[in-house]
């Protein structure tokens, strides 16, 4: 790290206040939604709750690191001298950047797991999409366990200096990688769930396309978690923390908003009068399995279960 910070302490906390105030708009759009036109909430719903609440807190522990970070970053560029009290203030601040990344992380899989409780009412009479759900669901759970595994073997002490041993770095760095390679894979299998499933279903070409691309928002939130490794990549010393931590709120923001988009295309489909279906609330299961006797036509089935994706 040498000159000045690559962000200002207001520009860093504007980023990241207004990640968090259009993730708060988009999901009480999806509660909006979700109520109009279904009556209830869902599983699915729930995550994406515990997600924005991770989110704030978050940004509540950002807006009370961000004066230590800045003046670390300071004092590193020998900017500044140490004041007497940094010594107390660095330890606060530790555990604060500790629990901020056990967060990051917790807020990205709640998301996921509401992409996979909702995907798993969309084919849970599916034979063969019951199997692949498990396969993924088994691979993203044992993953969050892996990345807060990884993350505290790197380094848990808050002692000032005991993690910035060359040992403590490597296993930090290596920490960022295999988390962000676990995360961007099981946001593939997640994204794949829902794409397979819209592929073998019988719909026109043009609807499986739109359909195949609604589902692949997903992938939004994996350009952002490579471009957060690629941004903080280092082999020597620990990632820049204004930028781990900018990065690190703009994707979990992008992740819960991008949770909420679908919700977009409900809205427009019912609000332009567009076929509607009968359907009772929480009945979006694709009826029957191939090979099986379909309680609904096929053509209803779809539009029903597929078609009005709303996650």
């Amino acid at each position: 790290m040498e000159g000045t910070p690559s962000l200002k302490n207001q520009q860093l906390m504007a980023v990241i206040w207004a990640g968090v105030g259009g993730s708060v708009l988009f999901t009480l759009f999806r509660y909006y939604v979700r109520l109009l036109y279904f009556r209830r909430l869902f599983l699915d719903d729930l995550f994406v709750f515990i997600a924005l609440v991770i989110l704030i807190a978050s940004a509540v522990m950002y807006q009370f690191m961000a004066p230590t970070m800045y003046n670390i970053f300071r004092i590193t560029n020998k900017q500044e001298l140490p004041p007497a009290d940094l010594q107390e203030k660095l330890i606060p601040y530790l555990k604060m950047q500790f629990a901020v990344t056990l967060l990051f992380w917790t807020c990205l899989w709640a998301i996921k797991f509401a992409f996979l409780a909702f995907f798993w009412r969309l084919g849970k009479n599916l034979r063969w999409q019951r199997l692949l759900w498990n396969v993924v669901f088994a691979f993203t759970a044992f993953a969050y366990i892996g990345c807060l595994i990884s993350y505290s073997i790197a380094c848990s002490s808050f002692k000032p200096g005991d993690c910035d041993t060359e040992l403590h770095i490597q296993r930090a760095l290596v920490s960022l990688r295999y988390s962000t390679a676990i995360d961007v894979m099981s946001d593939l299998l997640i994204i794949w769930l829902p794409v397979n499933l819209v592929w073998r279903v019988q719909m026109k070409r043009k609807e499986k396309a739109a359909l195949g691309f609604l589902f692949s928002l997903g992938g939004v939130i994996v350009v952002f978690a490579i471009v957060r490794v690629v941004r903080t990549n280092s082999t020597t010393r620990h990632p820049e923390p204004i930028w781990l931590a900018l990065w690190s709120a703009s994707e979990s923001s992008v992740a819960v908003i991008v949770s909420c988009m679908a919700s977009f295309k409900t809205f427009f489909s019912k609000s332009t009068g567009s076929k509607d279906v009968n359907q009772s609330p929480g009945s979006d299961s694709m009826a029957g399995d191939r090979g099986g006797t379909p309680l609904v036509p096929q053509e209803v089935r779809v539009q029903t279960d597929v078609e009005v994706f709303h996650t």
